[in-house]
C-alpha cells in the first residue's frame, strides 16, 4: 500500500515538472529554434533514461532496492539545486502586470476551463491533444507499465534483460532527439508527428507477435525513435500555436493526455489475462493505426496539408 501511495504522489508531481520544462524552453528560445531546443532537451532525458535503465539494474543487484532509491533521490535533489539557476532569469523577464494577472487567475479550475476552451477552439491544438491521448492510451502501455511482463513472459528475461529492453527504447528516443536537435526537420512538424505515430503503431503490430530477443531490441529501438519523432514535434506544434499568455495552461492540458496511460494499462491487464498478450497488443496497435489515419483525414487542412501553418517553417 505504501508503494502505491508513493507512486501516486510521484505521478502527481511529474507532470508539473514536464509542463515547466516546456514553458521554460518556449520562454527562452525564439520560434524558429523551438524544435531544436525541444530536441536537445529530450536528448538529456533520453540519455538519462538509458543510463538509469542500465545502471539501475546493476545498483539494485549489487546493493538492493533501498540504496538504489537513495541514489535516485540524491540525483533529484541535485536537479532541484540546478533548476534554482533558472529562476532569476525567469523573474527578470516577468513584468509586474503579468505577476498580478497570474495571481488573479490562480484558481486551478478556472485555469483548466480557460485552457479547455482555448484548445477546443483551435483545431491544431485539439488534434495534437487527441494524438497525445491516443499514443498514451494505445502505444505507451506496452513500453512502460507492461514492459516487465513482456521481458518475463515473451522473452524469458530477468531484471538485467528488462533493463536492456528499456534502454533500447530510450536509445531509439535518443537517436530521434539528436536528429531533431539539429533543427532541420525536412517536413512540417505536424506532418512529422502524424507519420511518426503511424510508424509507431505499425512497429507495435509487429512487436506484438515477436519472440526473438534481437529483433525485439531492434523493434524497441525503432519504436523509441518513432516516439521521439512524434512527441517532440507535437510539443512544438502546440507551443507555436499557443499565445504566450496561454502556454502554461495549454501545456498543462497536454499533460492531462497522460491519463490515457493508466486507462490503457487498467484495460490491458484483464484483457491480456483473458485473451493473451499477442492478441491484445495487436488490437491496441491496429486501433491506434486506424484512429491516426482517421485523424490525418479529419484534420487534413490543419495538420496534414503542407500549406498548414503547423507545417510551415517558424
Amino acid at each position: 500500500m505504501a508503494v502505491l501511495v508513493i507512486a501516486f504522489l510521484a505521478g502527481m508531481v511529474r507532470p508539473s515538472d514536464m509542463v515547466m520544462r516546456y514553458a521554460v524552453i518556449a520562454m527562452i528560445l525564439p520560434p524558429q529554434q523551438l524544435m531544436g531546443g525541444l530536441g536537445i532537451a529530450r536528448v538529456t532525458s533520453d540519455s538519462a533514461r538509458i543510463a538509469g535503465a542500465l545502471a539501475g539494474a546493476s545498483t539494485v543487484a549489487a546493493f538492493g532496492m533501498n540504496w538504489a532509491y537513495v541514489a535516485i533521490v540524491s540525483l533529484y535533489c541535485l536537479s532541484f539545486i540546478l533548476t534554482r539557476q533558472i529562476l532569476p532569469t525567469a523573474r527578470s523577464q516577468q513584468s509586474p502586470a503579468t505577476t498580478h494577472s497570474a495571481k488573479q487567475l490562480s484558481a486551478a479550475i478556472s485555469d483548466l476551463g480557460t485552457a479547455f476552451r482555448y484548445v477546443w477552439d483551435k483545431p491544431v491544438l485539439l488534434g495534437a491533444m487527441w494524438l497525445a491521448f491516443l499514443v498514451n492510451l494505445l502505444a505507451f502501455p506496452f513500453f512502460l507499465g507492461l514492459l516487465p511482463y513482456v521481458a518475463k513472459h515473451q522473452y524469458g528475461l530477468g531484471q538485467e534483460g528488462l533493463s536492456t529492453l528499456a534502454a533500447s527504447f530510450a536509445f531509439g528516443g535518443l537517436i530521434g532527439s539528436v536528429a531533431l536537435g539539429s533543427n532541420k526537420l525536412p517536413i512540417g512538424a505536424a506532418r512529422a508527428m502524424l507519420l511518426a505515430a503511424l510508424l509507431w503503431f505499425l512497429i507495435d503490430c509487429i512487436f506484438a507477435f515477436n519472440r526473438e530477443l534481437l529483433l525485439g531490441i531492434a523493434l524497441l529501438t525503432i519504436a523509441g525513435l518513432s516516439s521521439s519523432l512524434c512527441l517532440t514535434p507535437l510539443a512544438a506544434v502546440m507551443l507555436r500555436g499557443t499565445e504566450i499568455a496561454y502556454r502554461g495552461r495549454v501545456m498543462g492540458m497536454r499533460m492531462l493526455a497522460i491519463w490515457g496511460l493508466p486507462i490503457g494499462l487498467l484495460l490491458a491487464g484483464p484483457l491480456i489475462e483473458h485473451w493473451g498478450f499477442e492478441a491484445i497488443a495487436f488490437i491496441y496497435s491496429a486501433i491506434g493505426l486506424a484512429l491516426t489515419l482517421a485523424m490525418c483525414a479529419y484534420w487534413r487542412k490543419d495538420l496534414w496539408s503542407s500549406q498548414a501553418l503547423s507545417n510551415r517553417p517558424a
